[in-house]
């Protein structure tokens, strides 16, 4: 295995990887945008100080189970079937499951009673496509806070899928969040 892929960048061009990726650690030492169309097998991604944008593009389904630091600086675009594992996805500042015209699904599936989403300050996860997908699947007894609001798109569309898979799953928001705005149901 790979030590470290250093990615820099000024977020303009990509550094696509299409085949799988096993390394120690995935570091955005300048910003960047890092493709994978491959799998992604990594316990560590810095998206650094001056942001990162990391991408799931293929035609397959893909896991992502890395912790993730500065997460409040990063992008994660979801254009597959992408599920996230580690309950530092909530840091991500802005998640983007889209491509119009193809639905996509991100699943959040962490094993932790307490899970925060959209933690990181003005945080927010848009849906490019009325029939993309947000689960949020529970492996045990779990209470998923959102920080921010999840709108959803303007004049209607996005899905979030609740599965407790036979535990509790409890959703709350912060200071008056919600699910979904009034005006785009």
């Amino acid at each position: 295995m790979l030590q470290n892929i250093n990615i820099q960048g000024d977020n303009t061009k990509n550094v696509t990887i299409v085949n799988d990726v096993f390394v120690g650690n995935i570091n955005f030492t300048n910003g960047g945008i890092l493709q994978l169309s491959g799998n992604l097998t990594t316990p560590n991604i810095d998206f650094g100080a001056n942001s990162g944008t990391l991408e799931f593009n293929g035609n397959n389904t893909y896991s992502l189970n890395a912790v993730i630091t500065n997460g409040q600086t990063s992008i994660l675009n979801v254009l597959t079937t992408l599920k996230a594992t580690d309950a530092t996805i909530g840091t991500v500042k802005t998640i983007n499951i889209r491509q119009a015209g193809t639905p996509q699904i991100f699943t959040i599936q962490a094993n932790n009673g307490n899970l925060a989403l959209l933690s990181s300050p003005n945080s927010i996860i848009n849906f490019g496509d009325a029939d993309s997908q947000l689960t949020l699947s529970a492996l045990i007894d779990q209470t998923v806070t959102f920080a921010n609001s999840l709108k959803g798109i303007v004049g209607g569309g996005g899905i979030i899928n609740l599965d407790g898979n036979g535990n509790n799953l409890t959703v709350s928001g912060n200071n008056g969040t919600t699910l979904g705005t009034v005006g785009n149901d």
